[in-house]
Parts: structure tokens; sequence; C-alpha cells
């Protein structure tokens, strides 16, 4: 049997994530910009934020550094643009990105009690719809998704050889912190997965002897995770949304989520790759 080095020092996992990075950033770096829908919006936010003083743009927008989703990708990014064009920054944190997407998903094998070499596939998760329709700040986020992942198994795996849990919380109330300045969607999944994963890794301790006391530590433990991303967030969230302007009802009697058939989404399939809209 071959014997695989851990996660961050396997030669194969380390060559991959070059490999990916090269390959991402020869796409990325084709032209100027690329044709993905809400690509120069991103584009505009991050040159505010990072230039805002310089161009003007101060003058019909408010520069913030609120701890709330999104900062995350648009503060790397500002950070680039101060030795780089905008265009470039952008896509430079979309190729870190790619680097730890891969890393990431090492990590989350590993703690799964899988290969870390699983990682080398994860770049693949960063080319989808969510990029077509120019959603960087989310697919950027992705590699924290498998982070968080990881780091609540490890948790979970040190609560279950009695081995002392809080250096695992630390991960895990640090990841957790960063994928909510990541972005607020990945961040709801992520919530919900590892709710998930606690139900039921707890229902499987209350087989055994003392294992109500094991799953209530382990649900403390995952519930005190968060408990840095409250008090970060929560004053700003509260202060936002009670300065919020009003905004005109246009809700309809229609239901909030419908579903699209099977058969009707693989009929759209191809112009969705394509088009990333209507197929009309």
């Amino acid at each position: 049997m071959v014997k695989v080095a851990r996660w961050y020092a396997d030669p194969i996992v380390a060559v991959g994530a070059v490999v990916a990075m090269a390959c991402n950033g020869w796409v990325w770096f084709a032209g100027e910009y690329v044709n993905y829908i809400d690509y120069s919006n991103h584009l505009g936010l991050i040159s505010i934020l990072a230039h805002g003083a310089d161009t003007g743009a101060l003058a019909y927008a408010d520069r913030s550094f609120a701890p709330v989703p999104y900062l995350l990708f648009y503060l790397i990014s500002a950070t680039f643009a101060q030795v780089m064009s905008v265009p470039s920054a952008l896509k430079v944190s979309l190729i870190l990105a790619t680097g730890l997407c891969t890393y990431g998903g090492a990590f989350c094998a590993e703690r799964c009690g899988r290969s870390p070499r699983l990682g080398l596939l994860t770049p693949l998760t960063l080319f989808g719809y969510a990029l077509g329709y120019g959603f960087v700040s989310y697919v950027f986020t992705i590699p924290l998704f498998f982070f968080t992942l990881g780091a609540c198994e490890g948790l979970l795996t040190s609560l279950e050889s009695g081995r002392a849990p809080w250096r695992r919380w630390g991960e895990l109330a640090l990841f957790v912190l960063l994928t909510y300045l990541g972005h607020a969607f990945v961040f709801m999944v992520v919530a919900l997965l590892v709710g998930l994963r606690v139900t039921v890794w707890s229902l499987a301790r209350l087989l055994r002897p003392e294992g109500v006391r094991l799953a209530l530590r382990g649900w403390g433990l995952v519930a005190l995770s968060a408990v840095p991303t409250a008090v970060i967030c929560f004053p700003v969230l509260v202060s936002r949304m009670g300065s919020s302007p009003p905004t005109e009802d246009t809700s309809t009697d229609g239901p909030a989520f419908t579903f699209v058939p099977i058969a009707k989404r693989f009929a759209r399939y191809g112009g969705d790759l394509l088009e990333r809209g209507s197929v009309e």
C-alpha cells in the first residue's frame, strides 16, 4: 500500500495545485476582459475600494470595511490592485482560489479518512454556472466550503478519540468566519451541511454508552464555533438592516420557488452552458 503524505506536504497535491492555477490562469488571462455577465460589476466595486479617492468615485459611493459578506473577496482583490490593474487583480484572486481549492479538497478528504489527492479534482468546481454568470465572489469562496467541512470533521474526530478538541474548534471557528465574509450563500449552505453532519453523528453516538454526553459536547462545540462570527458581524448587520431604505413590494400571488422538471433542465442544458441564460 502506497503511503500518502499529509494534505499540506504531498508533492502530488502541490504539483496539482500549480497545474490547476496555470490552467485557470491561461483561461482568465487570455484577454483583458472575460465575457462573464456580472464580471464588470465586480471590477467596478473593486476599483472603488482600491482607487476610489483617485478616480473621483467616492463622490458617488461610500467605501466600507465593515465585516459583512463579500468583504473578503473585494478586500483581497483591492489589495492586489495596489500593484497591478484591477482586472488583473480580480484574476489573480481567482487563481489564488484555484490553489486554495486544491488544498481545501485535500484537507477535507484527509479529515474524512480519504486520500488527500482527491483534492486534485476540486478546482473543477470553479468552472460552472456561477462563473458563467460572473459570480466571482461566490467562486472565490468555494475553497472555504471544503475547508469548513474538513474542519467540522476534524472536530468530531477529536471528540471521538478523546483528545482535547479546542484546536479543532479554533479551526472550525476560523473557517466559519472566513466563509461568512466570503459569500452569504456559501455560508448558508455550509451551515446547513455542518448541522446535518453533526445531527447524523450525534444520533450514531446515542447508541453507545455515554453517548448523550458526547453528542451534547459535539453540538455545543459546533454551536460555539459560530460565536466569533456572531460577535464580529451581528452588530453591523443589525445597523445595516435598521438603516435600509423602504423598498417597493414586488411580491406576487405565485409560489416563491418553483421546480423545473428534469426533462426541461436537460433540454436547456446546451443553451445554459453556451449562453448562460435564455436559450432564445
